[in-house]
């Protein structure tokens, strides 16, 4: 069954586009949104979309359908950018990172929250926190 997630795609001129790409895994919207973006430099997913997708069977009732779980759709999308494009600076960056830190978030939260790597996060701390 095809799932609607969202995705950003950047093109390398400040304007990320946001869009929503039916596809059944993750792989396969990046790969869709590549062919609608051809000149896009990252394309990054951002969750699943609110809009549930069309079912064509006959025994399958859209009435019916379950909710879709709850995902990182529910998220703010500014926490779901990547950094790159949250920050002016590396900096900046780091400064939030050290933040989200003291503030009892772990690693792994912290690098999701920014859009970068978890031992990034684990460097940083140890470098300036």
């Amino acid at each position: 069954m095809k799932k609607s997630y969202r995705v950003c795609v950047a093109c390398g001129d400040g304007r990320p586009v946001h869009t929503e790409v039916e596809a059944k895994n993750g792989a396969e919207a990046i790969d869709i949104a590549q062919s609608l973006h051809p000149s896009a430099r990252n394309i990054h997913i951002l969750g699943l979309s609110d809009k549930q997708p069309s079912v064509n069977h006959p025994l399958f009732d859209e009435r019916e359908q379950a909710p879709i779980a709850p995902t990182a759709a529910n998220v703010p999308m500014e926490l779901l950018l990547p950094a790159s494009l949250l920050f002016e600076n590396r900096d900046d960056q780091i400064e939030c990172c050290l933040r989200l830190r003291s503030e009892g978030l772990t690693h792994r939260a912290i690098a999701t929250t920014l859009g970068i790597g978890s031992t990034t996060v684990s460097r940083w701390i140890k470098q300036y926190g």
